[in-house]
């Protein structure tokens, strides 16, 4: 029906409700005299929009994610594993279900769009020239690693359209991120609890025990972007460590990951000894990002974590940022006791940080003048005390995860097994 219209001199109509509409043009009311319009309540008048064509017919109700998950802890490290998309992973997107069951006949009318809370606010935005029924996203943010990821699919709005919020795992999935932050905060208060269990990560340990000390924020800092991201960039330096470390899980029934297993008797311990977690994914990940042997973080990989004095001092200069850097070693012997002492206990009172390179072999009071294989670092810590009649001394100093006080040296001992020290400054 194309028109309606009433002539009359009067027209009058009474009902309990009356609505006129024009949909598809306009509608007009006149008269020569007067035209009153009266309500008991009010009368309202607002202009006519009409739908957009089609904006009410099609829009995305469901999205899926098509791909596999992978397992791995959630947000707080609690619970069992959960399924979530891992970074570097490329996965599959999929409207599959549309509103008031009308499917679009044309799927290139289907956007994309993203969002996740990042580290200041939300982050969000189009999926650019990627339309259709289908999406496939790779990611390659490490920033969206201990996030939420959202994806939308909509024909008119992201708020109209449909959407689903997937986990991302933290680069170290298997790590718990609560047992993370359990150890850094104890590690915060007693520097010496960094520990290099069975591995021969005693460098990075040596310097990373100092630099607890000097900066506990920027190590704070270390530990938890790498377990997030996988790497971090400070001051001059990137630590990304192997890609297969990523994949390690902190088990005693993985005897690829560094524990002490056994008693120096050869006897099993009926439960290992694990690395802390946290040491080991700031240790490991450091050497591992200079190594040129391949170096993964493995239980027996001993000559790959060697810690060569170049590394030693490339990571105390470009990565923890020391202004004044000496280095006192030598590789062999220095035969200079009790004077070398005395100067490393003077520096030290001059608030100098005193890393010695010695031979194992000291701490078990054994003498070692043709022993060049069991290199070790340890921390002077001062109190220094030198008995000229016995031919001995003592010292405090950080090793293995101690400090131990006041330990006793003979002079044939230390000789034998001291290469010269490290003495730094911020």
């Amino acid at each position: 029906m194309s028109s309606i219209k009433y002539f009359s001199k009067n027209l009058s109509e009474t009902s309990g409700s009356s609505r006129w509409f024009a949909t598809d043009g306009d509608m007009e009311f006149s008269a020569i005299k007067e035209m009153g319009l009266q309500s008991n309540q009010k009368v309202k008048y607002d202009n006519y929009t009409p739908p957009e064509k089609g904006s009410d017919e099609y829009e995305v109700e469901v999205v899926v994610t098509k791909s596999k998950l992978e397992k791995g802890y959630n947000a707080e490290g609690t619970g069992p594993l959960v399924d979530g998309l891992i970074f570097g992973g490329a996965y599959v997107f999929e409207a599959t279900l549309f509103k008031n069951g009308k499917i679009p006949t044309d799927f290139s009318t289907i956007k994309w769009a993203y969002s996740y809370e990042g580290e200041n606010g939300k982050v969000e935005g189009d999926l650019d020239g990627h339309t259709g029924k289908k999406i496939g996203v790779s990611l390659l943010d490490p920033g969206l690693c201990g996030r939420n990821l959202t994806i939308y699919a909509y024909i008119n709005s992201k708020e109209s359209g449909g959407s689903v919020t997937t986990w991302v795992h933290y680069r170290f999935r298997y790590f718990s991120r609560q047992d993370i932050k359990n150890e850094l905060a104890e590690r915060l208060k007693r520097n010496y609890l960094i520990d290099q269990n069975n591995t021969s990560l005693c460098g990075m340990a040596a310097i990373y025990y100092v630099f607890l000390r000097v900066a506990p924020a920027d190590f704070e800092k270390i530990a938890l972007e790498l377990h997030q991201k996988g790497e971090i960039k400070l001051n001059n330096y990137t630590i990304k460590p192997a890609s297969s470390m990523y994949e390690m899980t902190p088990l005693a029934e993985n005897e690829d990951y560094p524990a002490i297993r056994e008693y120096s008797s050869g006897t099993k311990l009926k439960v290992p000894l694990l690395m802390p977690k946290v040491d080991w994914i700031v240790l490991a990940s450091t050497r591992s990002s200079e190594s040129n042997l391949g170096y993964s973080g493995k239980s027996g990989e001993t000559v790959s974590a060697i810690n060569w004095g170049s590394v030693m001092l490339k990571l105390m200069k470009e990565l923890m940022g020391y202004t004044t850097i000496i280095d006192n070693t030598a590789i062999s012997t220095i035969d200079k006791y009790p004077e070398i002492l005395t100067t490393m206990q003077e520096e030290y009172n001059q608030g100098y940080q005193i890393i010695m390179l010695i031979n194992s072999n000291m701490l078990s009071k054994k003498d070692s003048w043709i022993n060049l294989t069991n290199w070790h670092y340890i921390v002077f810590e001062g109190n220094l005390c030198i008995d000229e009649k016995m031919k001995e001394c003592s010292f405090n100093y950080f090793s293995w995860g101690k400090l131990v006080p006041a330990d006793t040296f003979s002079k044939a001992v230390f000789n034998s097994n001291f290469y010269g020290y490290y003495k730094i400054k911020k």
